[in-house]
């Protein structure tokens, strides 16, 4: 309801924009576009709206990203409350109106007949404060008790006015214009244009009646006469006078160089049309700025498995957010504004996980996280010599991620040195071997290969010959062994002279 909330604030804003601009033109024109944007705010709700969505784009092919669409509620956080606060306004608003009609329908039962206007009953009643017009398909003109003492002309010229009213089916324009009400009843544009509406209509009507040659300064007489003696008593239905338009209307009534061209049923048809052609693209924007959004999910291990207190970081050019997976796993970014952001997620024991991230307006999306396997790093220093005996060979000490969780990481059991070819130390030859290979779930190293290609070959078979007879403690998942990338890095070097 927030979306198409947002939606008939343009609506309605529009809709007033072409009324001011169309000031001058007459008020038939602008009581059909005050109709044709409650048309369209009625409309809004219906449309099919388009699936909330949390676009995923993988940038690593170790990184594994599930997502879908979730919980697709008019709120940046779905809340029930919400639904059930609009839905007791819109009842609370629907039964005041419907209070108003049965009221209305039961003066009418009552009323005394009077005469016939053009096939429309005319009947008086004592509790009908003021003349007013109600009923679409079989529509009925009430009249106030003293309307029996009136004179010939007030009676005739009130009984024209009623009867424009039935013709132009205003009772079914202030139906549709009451319906909007309810349905936006906390919006006041809605109020706005239900009041602006009502008194075009008017104006609409009394144009008709100074077209056919009725004096205006009676006319504006006559209409004076009636709203003080209805003074302090409600009017309901579609009403000849209201008394807080009353100044405005005696102006307009007044005013000679107004436009007060009538408007047929085929223009009024064509105007309300091209106002919903005008109308119906903002109908359609999709609000994604003006509402922040949500994203929910679960960090899980290449097996399956919950991983808790994983760090996730939200990061955009403007700030980021930061949120904790639980006990289960799960995690939430409650509310933030919709938006393209960078999504990492950073475990000890695991390779970062970083994800790019687009939030929607109005939608809490869900992101599932495998998050890969972190990578082991083992350095290693052969040192030659120049003219004299060998020197000793020293290792550097192994590099491990610390893990924690359900993580236990691979530790090298058996290390055999390389040995530096004595043709290379003779021709005073050095380099840096980097091997990546595969520890197994035997802890034996698998498929060593070099990553650099600018290092001699013989080095390189020293290297990997040696590399490949190690073993290790395999890395442990949850319990069970599992196969583990390494990056082994032998360096071969000479004493300086």
């Amino acid at each position: 309801m927030i979306e198409a909330a947002l939606k008939v604030t343009w609506i309605f804003g529009a809709a007033a924009l072409m009324g001011a601009l169309l000031r001058h033109r007459s008020a038939a024109l602008r009581h059909a576009i005050w109709l044709a944007a409650m048309v369209a705010a009625l409309v809004v709700p219906l449309l099919p709206q388009p699936a909330p969505s949390v676009a995923i784009s993988v940038a690593a092919p170790v990184a594994v990203a599930a997502v879908e669409a979730v919980d697709a509620s008019p709120a940046p956080v779905p809340k029930p409350w919400i639904r059930w606060i609009w839905a007791l306004g819109a009842a609370v608003t629907a039964a005041r109106f419907l209070a108003g009609l049965a009221r209305v329908a039961r003066l009418s039962h009552r009323a005394i007949p009077f005469a016939m206007e053009d096939g429309v009953p005319v009947r008086i009643s004592t509790h009908a404060p003021i003349p007013f017009t109600w009923g679409v398909w079989r529509p009925v003109i009430l009249l106030p008790s003293d309307a029996a003492s009136w004179s010939g002309e007030r009676l005739a010229l009130v009984l024209r006015h009623e009867r424009v009213h039935v013709r132009r089916r205003d009772w079914l324009a202030q139906s549709i214009s009451q319906a909007a009400c309810c349905v936006y009843w906390f919006h006041p544009l809605a109020w706005y244009a239900a009041r602006r509406m009502r008194a075009e209509r008017e104006r609409a009507c009394d144009d008709e009646l100074l077209r056919s040659g009725v004096n205006a300064v009676n006319y504006a007489g006559h209409l004076l006469d009636l709203t003080r003696a209805a003074a302090g008593r409600p009017a309901p239905g579609v009403a000849m006078a209201e008394q807080n338009e009353l100044e405005a209307r005696m102006r307009f009534l007044l005013d000679l160089k107004r436009n007060r061209k009538a408007l047929g049923r085929a223009g009024a048809i064509g105007v309300i049309a091209a106002g919903l052609v005008v109308l119906a693209p903002l109908t359609l924007i999709k609000v994604r700025a003006q509402v922040g959004g949500g994203l929910r999910g679960v960090v899980q291990d290449p097996s399956g498995a919950r991983v808790p207190e994983a760090t996730l970081v939200l990061k955009k050019a403007n700030g980021q957010e930061v949120a904790y997976s639980g006990a289960d796993g799960a995690f939430l970014f409650p509310s933030v504004p919709a938006g393209d952001y960078t999504l990492q997620v950073l475990r000890p024991g695991f390779a970062r996980f970083e994800v790019p991230v687009t939030v929607a307006g109005g939608s809490t999306g869900s992101l599932d996280v495998t998050l890969p396997m972190g990578r082991l790093q083992e350095n290693l220093e052969i040192v030659g010599a120049r003219a004299r005996p060998p020197a000793a060979m020293t290792t550097g000490a192994p590099q491990r991620i610390r893990v924690g969780g359900h993580v236990q990481p691979s530790r090298l059991i058996v290390q055999e040195k390389p040995v530096y070819p004595q043709e290379l130390q003779d021709q005073g030859i050095e380099g840096t071997v980097v091997l990546d290979a595969v520890i197994g779930v035997d802890g034996s190293v698998l498929a060593p290969r070099s990553a650099n290609t600018s290092v001699h070959p013989s080095l390189v078979k020293a290297a990997s010959d040696a590399v490949s007879r190690w073993r290790y403690e395999p890395t442990l998942l949850n319990g069970q062994p599992v196969e583990i990338v390494t990056s082994i890095t032998v360096r071969f070097r000479l004493p300086a002279k």
